[in-house]
Formats: C-alpha cells, sequence, structure tokens
C-alpha cells in the first residue's frame, strides 16, 4: 500500500463536513483533493475501484466529487485522463494525477 499521507491527516480529510456533490466537469471545481483506488491485483485483468474522491471548489467549499469511472484498467494514469477529457476538464490541472492526491490500496 501506498500512502501520501499520516494517520492525523487521513482523520482531518474524512472529518471534513462534505454536503455537495458535484461531477467531474462542475466549472466551480478547482481541484481534486483526495482520489482513494482500490485495486484487485490478477495477472490475466487488474483493475481499479473509485472509493471516494474529494474535492474543493473555486470558493473553497469542500465536495465530495463523483466520478463515473466504474472498473479502470491496469494503467489508472491514462483511464483518468480519459474520463477527464470526456468531462471536458484536463486531469492535471485538477491535480487527478499527483501522486500526492491519489491514494492507492491493493486488496
Amino acid at each position: 500500500m501506498h500512502e501520501s499521507l499520516d494517520s492525523e491527516q487521513i482523520k482531518a480529510l474524512h472529518a471534513v463536513k462534505r454536503e455537495e456533490t458535484v461531477t467531474l466537469g462542475d466549472k466551480r471545481l478547482a481541484r481534486i483533493t483526495r482520489l482513494r483506488l482500490i485495486g484487485f491485483n490478477s495477472r490475466q485483468y487488474p483493475w481499479w475501484d473509485v472509493s471516494y474522491c474529494y474535492g474543493q471548489l473555486k470558493d473553497g467549499t469542500e465536495v465530495r466529487v463523483q466520478l463515473y469511472a466504474g472498473r479502470i484498467g491496469r494503467n489508472w494514469k491514462a483511464d483518468m485522463i480519459a474520463l477527464a477529457k470526456e468531462a471536458g476538464v484536463f486531469a492535471r490541472g485538477l491535480g487527478l494525477l499527483d501522486e500526492d492526491v491519489v491514494s492507492r490500496l491493493y486488496g
């Protein structure tokens, strides 16, 4: 498992009350603050599921971000780029590819 935050930072992240959910293409979305991927490692077909995605609006409001990703393949970064492109946004610009933002848990 690769975790870029310590346990106190993770507790603080989950303690924030997020009352609104937005889509990835929402023009108010400034950045992704956390993306959690849960992985199933299979030699035949490895894939990832999105556990949760948090973001921040341009006005500073913390929100949940709905990603309609389904299963993400071995090359998760390419799948995130395609998902962002479909939503009309830039994955790198939102921080969707940043190693400090993305947390991957292998199951």
